[in-house]
């Protein structure tokens, strides 16, 4: 009984020890700085953007 629990013990600590690798591995990714992605482009300004949502809604 006792080397059962023992055993159980150890998958739980690996289990949990893996979950704190993903969980790490996640933060890093979403934690990247700005100057590493590459911003969008999308070939306006924002005010123009804007101009252009607001005649389209009149139409």
């Amino acid at each position: 009984m006792k080397r059962l629990m023992d055993k159980a013990l150890q998958v739980l600590k690996v289990q949990k020890k893996d979950q704190a690798v993903d969980a790490q591995a996640r933060a890093t990714e979403e934690g990247k700085p700005a100057e590493a992605r590459q911003p969008e482009d999308w070939g306006m300004s924002p005010e123009d953007a804007l101009r252009i949502g607001t005649v389209a809604r009149y139409k």
